[in-house]
């Protein structure tokens, strides 16, 4: 890597790096990482040339990783000692040779630990009490989860729409003697719940349910004619009774963009925010290679 004379680009091969501008209160955490980054480069840089048996191997990669890696989570804890587990599982390579240790090259034990890592089963958090549960809407609505997520809430979608179906024997008319509200033929009998019922009913037992936050999600444009779709009927209702004031706090709308490159995701590649930034650092007007502002 080369640097060129009074623009600051750094030149490695054919690419040309431009060093990001950091504001000055990151400086001290730009500083530390750099010195780590340093740091785990001069510890792993001879890897390649270096032969040993399996048990030093282990012994050099677990000191390595308990210096490089921490768990940010107890969850992640199970997974950073399956970690150390696997590289100290390179001793099992020196068994069975009667002349002593053989000496193993780190693509060798590289390959070794690969294999170890991928046949490797890792369990995060325990089955309805902790961690993410995905599921269908129906063995799930009753649990009561912190958070819920209900995906898929749009307009003919949620609740699932009748239909009638000619072989439900649940629709074959039955006789009223005497007639009820002038009528003497009845198509359901009491405990006949429709697919449509079955929903709203699931979704109360959801809404009952959760604890702290739910979130329902649903597509409001069609991807192709980009013409708004509506939500379900039980949003539009939900939405109603939340505005009598059921809530300390107003529920919020959050409305996604389209596409997953919108303008919207990336605030500061605005057009206002791009000239606030040129105003304010004059030099940030340094025409890089391969840079055309007006694009």
């Amino acid at each position: 890597m080369s640097a060129e004379e009074g623009n600051g680009i750094f030149s490695n091969g054919d690419q040309q790096i431009v060093p990001v501008d950091l504001a000055e209160e990151w400086s001290a955490e730009a500083a530390r990482f750099m010195l780590i980054v340093r740091s785990l480069i001069a510890d792993t840089r001879d890897l390649p040339k270096w032969k040993m048996c399996g048990k030093d191997w282990g012994r050099y990669l677990q000191t390595l990783l308990k210096t490089y890696l921490r768990p940010i989570e107890e969850a992640d804890e199970e997974a950073f000692q399956n970690l150390l587990r696997n590289v100290l599982a390179f001793r099992d390579l020196d068994l069975g040779d009667e002349s002593g240790p053989r000496q193993f090259s780190f693509s060798t034990i590289f390959e070794f630990f690969k294999q170890k890592q991928q046949s490797a089963t890792v369990h995060r958090g325990h089955y309805l009490a902790e961690g993410v549960t995905v599921s269908s809407f129906k063995p799930m609505r009753p649990i009561p989860f912190k958070a819920v997520f209900l995906l898929g809430m749009g307009e003919g979608l949620f609740p699932t729409p009748y239909r009638r179906d000619n072989l439900d024997l649940r629709h074959i008319p039955v006789n009223l003697n005497p007639a009820v509200e002038g009528q003497a033929l009845r198509e359901r009998r009491l405990g006949d719940v429709s697919v449509t019922e079955r929903d709203r009913y699931m979704f109360l037992e959801t809404l009952v349910s959760t604890r702290k936050h739910l979130v329902l999600s649903y597509v409001s444009r069609n991807d192709r004619t980009d013409d708004e779709l509506n939500p379900s009927s039980i949003i539009q209702t939900l939405i109603d009774e939340l505005d009598s004031g059921y809530l300390k706090a107003k529920y919020e709308i959050i409305r996604h963009p389209l596409k997953p490159y919108s303008l919207e995701y990336f605030p500061e590649l605005s057009a206002e925010q791009i000239d606030f930034a040129d105003n304010q650092n004059p030099a940030s007007k340094t025409h890089y290679p391969n840079y055309d502002p007006a694009a």
